[in-house]
C-alpha cells in the first residue's frame, strides 16, 4: 500500500510539474531578436540584377542567339556600396574595366563567347579584390570554348 502511495504521489508531482512548465512556456512573451540586417544598398541591387542578365546573356551565347547586354552598368559608377570603403579609386578602375568589355562585346560584329568571357574576367578581377564571396557563382558563367 506505501508503495502504491509513493507512486500515484509521483505520479501527481510529475503532472504538476509538467502543467507548470508548460504554462510558463505559454506565459513568456516572445522574444525578439535586436539584430539587425543592413538594408540591401544600391550596389548590392544593382548587382543581383547584372546577376540575372548574365544568367540570361549567357544562355543567348551559348545557344548562338543575341541577347539585349547589360542596361545599367553605367550604374556602377553612382550605386553607393554597403560599405563606403568598397568605393573609390580601385573601385572605379574595375567599373571601367568591365563597362569596357561590355562595350567591347556590344561593337563585336559576332558576340559570342571569348566576348562574354572577357566580360566576365572582369567580374571576377573586381571580386577578387573587393567582396569576394560571388566568386564561385561567377566562375561558373564562364563558357567553355
Amino acid at each position: 500500500m506505501k508503495k502504491s502511495i509513493y507512486i500515484v504521489g509521483f505520479v501527481l508531482a510529475g503532472v504538476a510539474l509538467f502543467q507548470s512548465c508548460e504554462e510558463q512556456q505559454q506565459a513568456e512573451p516572445e522574444k525578439t531578436s535586436k539584430l539587425k540586417m543592413a538594408e540591401d544598398s544600391e550596389l548590392a541591387l544593382l548587382m543581383r540584377q547584372l546577376t540575372e542578365e548574365t544568367e540570361a546573356i549567357r544562355e543567348a551565347v551559348m545557344a548562338g542567339e543575341t541577347h539585349p547586354l547589360w542596361e545599367r552598368v553605367q550604374e556602377l559608377h553612382t550605386a553607393i556600396p554597403t560599405d563606403p570603403a568598397s568605393s573609390g579609386p580601385v573601385f572605379e578602375g574595375f567599373s571601367e574595366a568591365f563597362i569596357h568589355a561590355v562595350r567591347e562585346m556590344e561593337s563585336a560584329d559576332s558576340p559570342g563567347t571569348k566576348h562574354f568571357n572577357a566580360v566576365v574576367d572582369q567580374c571576377m578581377a573586381c571580386h577578387s579584390t573587393f567582396c569576394p564571396g560571388p566568386k564561385r557563382r561567377i566562375a561558373k558563367f564562364y563558357i567553355s570554348e
